[in-house]
């Protein structure tokens, strides 16, 4: 079997992480990952919060909700 890559890490990561959402802990980022399109650009924010901003996943889902919640 091939191991994965760093991206691919980080995506199981990130949809590790997206599955703890809740209406509770972060109702704007979970009616964003509803549809694909939705899921893909949550996705992208996150890597990018990652590369830049050197947060894990988990980390950067509270900041997003906050943002969006503004």
């Amino acid at each position: 079997m091939e191991s994965m890559n760093i991206e691919d890490c980080l995506r199981v990561e990130i949809m590790t992480q997206l599955k703890r959402v809740t209406s509770l802990n972060a109702p704007n980022v979970l009616k964003l990952i509803q549809s694909e399109s939705g899921y893909r650009d949550m996705e992208q924010r996150i890597v990018r919060m990652v590369a830049c901003e050197g947060l894990t996943p988990s980390a950067c889902i509270p900041h997003i909700e906050n943002e969006l919640t503004l």
